[in-house]
């Protein structure tokens, strides 16, 4: 993963991932703002993680 501090590393993704699924798949108002706020962020955070694979994949030159 890149350097800089301010980015997840792998495992804070995965557990954010998590707690987050957690969340959604646990509440009691399924359709309320917060849970849609919530799956909007998942979808982040999974694109984040696609793209950080696809990076870690590439052949260093």
């Amino acid at each position: 993963m890149a350097g800089n501090r301010d980015e997840l590393t792998d495992d804070e993704r995965r557990a954010l991932l998590l707690l987050v699924h957690w969340e959604i798949e646990h509440s009691r108002f399924p359709l309320s703002e917060r849970i849609r706020m919530l799956k909007r962020i998942q979808m982040k955070l999974r694109k984040a993680a696609a793209k950080a694979n696809r990076e870690a994949e590439k052949p260093r030159r």
